[in-house]
């Protein structure tokens, strides 16, 4: 993962247009799952069931929790609609 030299930008130019670039076929290898983009949104670092799972898993590598960014893959498929019957 590369660094920014302006650490006080927030966030990347490029994020949400990298993001939308990435494989559908291998984000969908993450689907109802916690993820961590590298600063460019050009690369998964982690993913796990919870936030804290993947915050683990990011520090157990080294990787600076304040340089990704955290998202969540939910299932496209199915319906975001709720409420009680």
């Amino acid at each position: 993962m590369t660094n920014p030299s302006d650490r006080d930008t927030w966030i990347h130019p490029d994020l949400d247009k990298n993001r939308r670039a990435f494989p559908q076929h291998e984000l969908m290898k993450y689907v109802n799952r916690h993820i961590a983009w590298n600063w460019e949104g050009t690369q998964i670092l982690a993913e796990g069931d919870t936030l804290d799972e993947v915050a683990d898993k990011l520090e157990r590598r080294g990787i600076n929790l304040s340089r990704v960014v955290f998202d969540y893959v939910p299932d496209a498929t199915a319906s975001q609609i709720g409420g009680i019957l």
